[in-house]
């Protein structure tokens, strides 16, 4: 008699869930958690890639503004020569200048 009783429980049972929804119920809530963890997990490895790459970021663009200010004091220091540069090219054209007039006034006094 107990086996004819749990073949009607186990009918009533399937009766009342024909198409087995508490067990689907189950499978979809264990999926969303599997997926909710490796969502997690994903997030965080994503975050701290995201940071390593920050900080690797901020050290190129250090080492490229610390070249910049290096360029540009040579740049400066490329300019004052250049500045330099010039004068003593007045300078000559004056030299020049000057010795041509002392040449001329040499002549002028020779022939006196």
């Amino acid at each position: 008699m107990a086996d004819s009783e749990d073949a009607v429980n186990d009918t009533n049972i399937n009766d009342s869930d024909p198409l087995d929804v508490k067990s689907l119920a189950a499978n979809y809530d264990n999926l969303i958690n599997t997926i909710n963890k490796e969502t997690d997990i994903l997030a965080a490895q994503v975050s701290r890639h995201v940071y390593e790459r920050k900080q690797i970021s901020d050290t190129e663009i250090y080492k490229i503004s610390e070249r910049l200010i290096q360029m540009d004091n040579l740049l400066s220091r490329c300019n004052d020569i250049n500045d330099n540069i010039d004068k003593l090219d007045q300078l000559r054209v004056f030299t020049i200048d000057f010795n041509t007039r002392l040449n001329s006034l040499i002549s002028q006094l020779k022939t006196k």
